[in-house]
């Protein structure tokens, strides 16, 4: 009787959640559905990242700034930098023109608010609602504190770092 083995590659499932910012109304720090999946992913003990649009860092918000604290602290989400603009469905992607000069700006802003309010750098980038561009590519090198780019290009042409292509399943 022979048996075969198989060797499979394990597949890795990155839950990418996108979008965070302060809630606008009220006493809580995030929105409840925000608060709702926190909590599902800590019961649960699944980990997963959170896309911050760093715009929401500019204001004085100290309650919101201590729940990212809490959050990345206790080691089971990350998060990410979202790109800095909350993006309308008439509004071009920030990403989507503009040279590198003005690209790594954006990025670069994103990151010093991060330190300023949280006192952490946003390790990983995806942008918000956008394509990217070789401006984009170029940017990113451009910031060191991004040491991932999600939905980056397969093989960058400046970007030196770890760049992950989008899979659609």
């Amino acid at each position: 009787l022979a048996c075969a083995v198989t060797t499979q590659a394990q597949q890795i499932i990155l839950l990418k959640l996108d979008d965070v910012i302060a809630r606008r109304v009220g006493t809580k720090p995030v929105s409840d559905r925000w608060q709702k999946v926190h909590d599902y992913l800590i019961e649960q003990g699944i980990k997963g990242s959170f896309g911050v649009i760093t715009e929401s860092l500019e204001a004085d918000n100290p309650m919101y700034f201590q729940w990212l604290k809490d959050v990345q602290s206790a080691g089971r989400i990350e998060l990410w930098m979202h790109g800095y603009k909350m993006r309308g469905a008439k509004d071009t992607g920030e990403f989507e023109n503009g040279i590198a000069v003005e690209q790594r700006a954006i990025l670069a802003k994103g990151e010093r608010l991060a330190k300023e309010k949280l006192g952490f750098d946003l390790p990983a980038f995806g942008p918000h609602w956008s394509g990217t561009t070789d401006a984009t590519d170029e940017a990113m090198e451009g910031v060191p504190e991004v040491k991932i780019w999600l939905y980056g290009p397969t093989k960058p042409k400046f970007f030196t770092r770890l760049s992950i292509p989008r899979v659609m399943a």
